[in-house]
């Protein structure tokens, strides 16, 4: 199976976005990426219910589910998210992500602009 390669490299305390296609024909993104810190991440190739592109850090819910939230991940070679489970949250568990799965999820938001949607800070 192919996949479509495609990054977004996000400017880390700036509220900016660079997709990755200037990452291969635009001197200008380049410079811009090499002149501040930034946070790349990567495309998993599947799109959520409503045809959003599915990227590495995105936070995700389920059509079933709206209340549980996952930050998709990379990990051991492929996509998913974590389950924590155990009295303390203390057995993560590895769920990869495929097509089928991806066709009940909703892309809400992403780690660097939504980080309140995991429990973080919104700075």
């Amino acid at each position: 199976m192919s996949r479509e390669i495609k990054f977004r490299a996000w400017a880390l305390n700036e509220d900016k976005n660079c997709q990755g296609w200037c990452f291969y024909d635009n001197a200008d993104c380049m410079k811009y990426i090499n002149d501040r810190r930034v946070e790349i991440t990567q495309f998993t190739g599947l799109l959520d219910k409503n045809g959003k592109e599915i990227f590495e850090n995105d936070i995700v819910c389920w059509t079933f589910d709206e209340k549980t939230k996952k930050e998709i991940v990379f990990h051991q070679g492929c996509f998913g998210h974590f389950n924590f489970m155990g009295i303390n949250n203390e057995y993560p568990e590895f769920i990869p992500i495929d097509k089928k799965r991806a066709e009940y999820m909703i892309v809400i938001g992403n780690l660097y602009q939504n980080p309140e949607l995991l429990g973080g800070k919104n700075e």
